[in-house]
């Protein structure tokens, strides 16, 4: 098995940990002041201004709250990390932080990914238990709990031959997904804390309604974890195993 560059790993296993969404807004907000501290000293910057540090940490996790929301917490560690050794700007704020999640979501990840082995090949050497996976997630599901890993449960699904859907029902979910989350951003927007974020959301959302084929990560993602849920669903109802 080839051995993945030491950036590339840690996104890797970085994929699999806390999804940000299982944080509430106080755990969130120290986990945000604590990696901005970092991301200072990296910079050799001992000190911020007060102010300058709420609003960056304030803007930082409504986008994480709705744009970056398939993040996890690993993940948004390390794009601050990458984003404080490549900055080359002198001052810092919020959009700073804005610059380094994007270039992680739009380059950093992307890279990494392109450069992992293909999901066929590394699936059977993978060590931990898949079925037991898969059921731990139904279960936490059907008590109340957040669907966590849906990119990877789907794929492990589709491997099976559990989700099996063609081309058209694939579209046809993408498209749903969108008109939901259309909804769902549509509520948001009315939130003053949260209108900025959404309203950008919203513009990726009819972007995609328009073009679906260049629907933007997160709402890919976002499709995968509506149709695990479906499926998920169903087996609740039927009483059946999803494994």
């Amino acid at each position: 098995m080839n051995q993945l560059a030491p950036l590339t790993a840690d996104i890797v296993a970085a994929k699999q940990g806390q999804q940000m969404s299982s944080l509430n807004d106080d755990d969130l907000g120290a986990f945000l002041r604590d990696e901005v501290k970092k991301a200072l000293n990296r910079l050799g910057r001992k000190q911020i201004d007060p102010d300058v540090l709420k609003i960056a940490v304030e803007d930082i996790a409504n986008d994480l709250r709705t744009k970056y929301r398939i993040l996890t917490i690993e993940e948004v560690s390390i794009a601050f990390r990458e984003g404080a050794r490549r900055n080359d700007e002198h001052l810092f704020s919020s959009r700073t932080l804005a610059q380094w999640l994007e270039t992680y979501m739009k380059e950093i990840r992307i890279k990494a990914f392109n450069h992992t082995p293909k999901p066929e090949k590394a699936l059977p050497q993978e060590t931990f238990d898949r079925d037991e996976f898969i059921t731990k997630a139904f279960d936490r599901f059907n008590i109340g709990g957040g669907l966590y890993g849906a990119e990877r449960l789907y794929h492990h699904l589709t491997q099976m031959g559990k989700i099996d859907l063609t081309t058209i029902e694939k579209w046809q979910a993408l498209k749903d997904t969108i008109e939901k989350e259309m909804e769902d951003t549509a509520n948001c927007i009315t939130n003053p804390v949260l209108r900025n974020a959404a309203r950008k959301r919203m513009d990726e959302l009819k972007a995609a309604k328009i073009e679906p084929t260049k629907a933007e990560e997160w709402i890919k993602v976002a499709t995968m974890r509506h149709i695990v849920e479906g499926y998920f669903r169903k087996c609740y109802l039927s009483k059946v195993s999803p494994v």
